[in-house]
């Protein structure tokens, strides 16, 4: 499959999307303050794919991803998948 970055098995294109799907609803329970009943399955499918990712991170200010922020391997796979992504995991909008 051709998309953004050139050629790339559809599997691939199918797994990313998991992982942008099962952060932004993390984002999205977290930003405004609903009890993040997400399902772990898309964090634990995901999680093991960000690493493939790892070539397009370009981490910072106004970009895609932020830092990563470190969290402990034990900790929640939500919490360790926003690790990655550059999330605080402790973050609580302040309202």
């Amino acid at each position: 499959m051709t998309g953004p970055g050139g050629e790339a098995p559809l599997r691939f294109r199918a797994d990313q999307q998991i992982a942008e799907l099962a952060m932004h609803d993390w984002d999205l329970a977290r930003a405004t303050g609903q009890p993040a009943e997400l399902d772990p399955a898309l964090a634990e499918h995901a999680l093991p794919l960000v690493p493939r990712h790892a070539a397009a991170r370009v981490p910072g200010p106004d970009k895609a991803f932020g830092v990563e922020v470190p969290v402990a391997d034990d900790a929640p796979v939500y919490d360790r998948l926003a690790g990655w992504f550059g999330r605080d995991p402790g973050w609580t909008p302040d309202y």
